[in-house]
């Protein structure tokens, strides 16, 4: 089945909307800060103790770890940061 033209923008229109209202949700709810926290804190974790050791004590694939830690918009669960911390401190 060919989509037309017009049902096209309309999904194009729809997009743009969602963005729009995600941006909005993040803005509200400072998402974007508190990721850009975490990846300041798995980067301090990184310089102390380097990529292979965060990323098996958070459980993190060491390819993940490297992608949270270059991303401009990373997505950084907090209970794996919260664990690689912990088990990282003092060491």
């Amino acid at each position: 089945m060919k989509t037309t033209t017009t049902e096209s923008a309309g999904y194009k229109l729809k997009m743009t909307e969602v963005k729009a209202r995600l941006r909005e949700y993040d803005d509200r709810n400072n998402i974007h800060f508190a990721m850009v926290r975490r990846q300041k804190k798995l980067k301090n974790l990184v310089a102390n103790h380097g990529v292979e050791m965060v990323a098996l004590a958070g459980g993190y694939a060491e390819s993940t770890l490297k992608q949270y830690l270059r991303s401009s918009s990373p997505n950084i669960g907090k209970d794996n940061l919260d664990k690689a911390s912990f088990i990282l401190k003092n060491l």
